[in-house]
């Protein structure tokens, strides 16, 4: 093999290894979130578990924030972004009033990073929650946020997409 072809045929090695690889991130990114929210009988609270691939939000993170970070070693970086999701996500009962919610922490479960909020209101009076939640929606038109709520004999899944703002759960 003369250098000529040696040259063309590592130009297209390298042309095909880079399609691959560009195929391979955006295999990753998936636009989807998984939330989870349910009623602690014992502890009379709502636990919030949001769900998200690590390897999707190293993206989101520099578009949101500007510079490349690293989730994993980050500490600060981690923060920022569970404030983030949880000025995102938002709960008010059938009166329109807003229930608090306290962001409790994150951790990161390869390949899942993981917010974790609570309410800690009694749900005596409460017949219907209405629930928010746009992150990565802002970055990403197609993002889909699933929420699975599950409280006393109410079970639902809410699907946040196409400009979906709030949903209204009622509570049996």
């Amino acid at each position: 093999m003369n250098k000529g072809n040696i040259t063309k045929l590592l130009h297209h090695y390298l042309l095909a290894m880079l399609m691959l690889s560009q195929g391979n991130v955006y295999a990753h990114q998936l636009h989807t979130t998984t939330s989870y929210v349910a009623f602690d009988e014992q502890k009379q609270l709502i636990d919030i578990h949001h769900r998200f691939h690590v390897h999707e939000l190293e993206h989101a993170v520099e578009i949101l924030f500007s510079p490349k970070g690293e989730l994993h070693s980050d500490s600060g970086l981690r923060d920022k972004l569970s404030r983030y999701v949880h000025q995102s996500f938002l709960m008010e009962n059938q009166n329109g009033d807003e229930l608090p919610i306290t962001l409790k922490g994150s951790r990161i479960e390869h390949p899942f990073f993981w917010v974790h909020q609570q309410v800690s209101t009694p749900l005596n009076n409460v017949t219907q929650l209405n629930i928010s939640y746009t992150a990565l929606r802002d970055i990403w038109p197609q993002q889909k946020n699933l929420v699975e709520v599950n409280i006393n004999n109410t079970q639902q899944m809410l699907v946040f997409s196409d400009g979906d703002i709030w949903h209204r759960v009622t509570i049996d």
